[in-house]
């Protein structure tokens, strides 16, 4: 995996810092000060990924399709060295990588969408931001994840001298990538929303959930339909009673108020509708709105997904 030629990080951790300059493979240009003081990441593997199958017996009697498999899980794991260039600086990036590395911790840090800022980032897990080689250049990706076995594995030997192996496995359990190219999510607010079409472009090759966020000016319509004409997927709202601003978050079928995180899912109006079928598929996606009565703006909030 090309990610051992570039820097990733995680949790304040950067790997490979003497691949900082250009060009990975120009020895001119690697990073004097980290030739002999760094996190080397020497192996990287994410193909592991689970599996599950939510049929079951009865459900294939009543005519339930065979093989309807997920992908729910997938784990990133890597090895490698700590450089240090004295005890001191090895014992110190050691245990800097065991804080780094508690699930506690991690735990800790993953708060935003409790604080009630948005859009939403996941529950006790961190991002590890890694760079992939392409044909184009490099694509600078993100998988949310935590340890899967809480800290990592390091081996003290007694002529390791100052240097330190090392071995991590995290656990994703949103089994996409995301792109990360500007460190931040992308943003498409919906130019006409009577009716007409709007592109929302997908630029990775899996499915990705948006996070779509209405911004009220008075009270809406009591039909309000939303639809993916890409995928042929819509949901309907009543909007007859909201005049506040609100969210709704595809992938877990939440729609909550934006100044308290308050639950409005009362605002579907089909329950044979659901959120969770709103994805955006690679490429553009044509989405519609139909009625904008008290609505001052719609944004699409995601990030463009990889398999």
């Amino acid at each position: 995996m090309s990610a051992v030629r570039h820097q990733a990080t995680y949790n304040g951790i950067t790997f490979n810092q003497v691949y900082g300059g250009t060009d990975p493979d120009d020895p001119s240009s690697l990073v004097d000060a980290y030739r002999e003081s760094d996190y080397r990441l020497e192996v990287f593997d994410d193909s592991p990924v689970q599996v599950r199958d939510y049929s079951e017996p009865r459900q294939q009697q009543e005519g339930t399709e065979p093989n309807e498999a997920f992908e729910s899980l997938r784990l990133v794991r890597a090895s490698g060295r700590i450089l240090g260039s004295s005890y001191a600086d090895l014992e110190d990036k050691v245990y800097d990588m065991r804080k780094a590395f508690s699930v506690a911790e991690v735990r800790r840090l993953s708060t935003r969408a409790l604080l009630g800022t948005f859009p939403d980032e996941p529950i006790g897990v961190l991002p590890f931001k890694f760079t992939r080689d392409t044909a184009g250049g490099t694509k600078d990706l993100l998988y949310y994840c935590r340890p899967q076995a809480g800290r990592p594995s390091l081996w003290v030997t007694q002529k390791g001298g100052l240097v330190r192996p090392f071995s991590f496995t995290l656990a994703a359990f949103d089994p996409r990538a995301y792109e990360n190219d500007t460190d931040d999510w992308e943003e498409v607010t919906l130019s006409n929303i009577t009716g007409g079409n709007n592109t929302v472009t997908n630029a990775g090759n899996a499915v990705t959930y948006p996070q779509i966020e209405v911004d009220m000016n008075g009270t809406g319509a009591a039909t309000v339909t939303v639809t993916n004409q890409t995928t042929g997927h819509s949901f309907t709202l009543d909007l007859s009673s909201q005049s506040a601003d609100f969210w709704m978050m595809c992938e877990r079928g939440e729609i909550i108020r934006s100044s308290d995180r308050a639950a409005r899912y009362y605002l579907k109006k089909f329950a044979g509708k659901f959120l969770a079928n709103m994805y955006l598929v690679p490429g553009a996606n044509t989405i519609t709105w139909n009625d904008n009565t008290g609505i001052a703006n719609v944004k699409f909030h995601f990030r463009s997904a990889y398999a």
